[in-house]
């Protein structure tokens, strides 16, 4: 999985908002960038990644969730709770985004 999740990779180092649909949401999504880190994160700490083919896939994430902070840390493109994709923009904003930032 993590192979499959580093493949759909932006260069910047974020995740389309749709995995499934990047054509129709092919704007960065930091809610599920930061999720996707975690979890390449976790199986690198547990042995199941390798290190050094994950490793600059996720420095590259770090830097692009770093770039992405907002006033007070809000984190923007981040897509409003629900089932779907949505479109997002700078301005769209959770308070679960900066959880998954930390």
């Amino acid at each position: 999985m993590a192979a499959k999740i580093i493949s759909l990779q932006q260069d910047d180092g974020s995740w389309y908002a749709s995995l499934l649909n990047p054509i129709n949401f092919n704007v960065k999504k930091t809610s599920g960038t930061g999720f996707n880190t975690y979890a390449l994160f976790w199986g690198m700490n547990n042995g199941l990644n390798d290190n050094v083919k994950t490793r600059p896939n996720v420095k590259k994430t770090w830097f692009a969730l770093s770039s992405l902070i907002k006033v007070k840390g809000m984190r923007g493109f981040v897509k409003p709770i629900g089932a779907a994709p949505d479109k997002v923009d700078p301005n769209t904003t959770e308070v679960y985004a900066t959880g998954a930032f930390l």
